[in-house]
């Protein structure tokens, strides 16, 4: 299984568009919080689905500069606006969007750089390389903290082998309450089982990734929809809405869950959207 970059579809352009947009009102309004956490998705997306030109982008540094701290750790929810960062971030925006609808996608990253939304340790190969090293110094399930990301991050850029790898690791020392561990270990392992054209087994996994009490982080994200959604394209309605039902019990934004569950049971197919399939 190998990865590369994806064209630019519709959703996605959809989606990026949106956040861009959000970012900037955000910014304009003095939301802090609320920027931070666009910026954060903004980067996930570009992350999962263009792996290669964040890479491109993230590790010269040419075009990448410092943000405002509440990008990184916002003090509070509210404040002023930043005058001076709202200048820079309105053009690097409508650039953003000028080169996603010509779907340059490397020049749209580029454009991002002046905002300090991205960082060098944002390219998936150099955040594996740093979560490797972080890895190494762990034992037992102290590994848990690194083990699920590093096998997504892996499996987004490309690394079949470690991103199977990892994701055993993860599963077998994973317990209910390690969320993450559970939850994308076994995701990754049922898109691997796809690849080789082993659907039960992947609808079994589908089915163990759900089984957990979640974690903090996974309580405000939601579950990562990537296996749920190749089960759903080969016809797997019925495990995919086990699946969405089993996560409720533990995501905390449960209306788009009930959505998806009343769609595919009325015989549509939900698009679902990006950021589910980054997380």
């Amino acid at each position: 299984m190998t990865r590369s970059d994806q064209p630019l579809g519709h959703d996605l352009l959809t989606k990026l568009v949106s956040c861009a947009d959000q970012f900037e009102s955000s910014v304009r309004s003095g939301h802090d919080v609320m920027a931070a956490a666009v910026a954060l998705s903004i980067v996930q997306i570009l992350g999962r689905y263009f792996p290669a030109a964040l890479s491109s982008a993230c590790s010269s540094g040419t075009h990448l500069a410092d943000g405002p701290g509440f990008l990184k750790s916002p003090s509070n929810a509210i404040s002023p606006p930043d005058v001076p960062y709202l200048a820079i971030v309105q053009p690097a925006v409508q650039r953003f969007k000028e080169a996603l609808l010509l779907g340059d996608i490397l020049r749209a990253i580029q454009a991002l750089g002046p905002t300090g939304i991205l960082a060098e340790g944002d390219s998936p190969q150099r955040a594996v390389e740093g979560l490797e090293s972080e890895l190494a110094k762990a034992g037992g399930t102290r590994r848990l903290e690194f083990l699920p990301r590093l096998a997504k991050l892996a499996l987004w850029a490309g690394d079949a082998d470690k991103a199977e790898q990892y994701a055993k690791e993860a599963v077998g020392l994973a317990r209910p309450a390690d969320g993450e561990a559970t939850h994308d270990g076994n995701m990754v392992l049922g898109l691997f089982a796809l690849h080789r054209g082993d659907t039960e087994q992947a609808r079994r996994q589908l089915i163990q990734s759900s089984r957990t009490s979640g974690s903090t982080y996974m309580k405000l994200t939601g579950p990562n929809l990537s296996l749920a959604n190749e089960l759903l394209k080969r016809g797997e309605r019925e495990a995919v809405v086990e699946y969405l039902g089993e996560c409720r019990r533990w995501f905390e934004g449960r209306k788009p869950l009930d959505t998806w569950i009343e769609k595919i049971r009325n015989g549509d197919d939900p698009p679902f959207d990006p950021l589910y399939l980054s997380v």
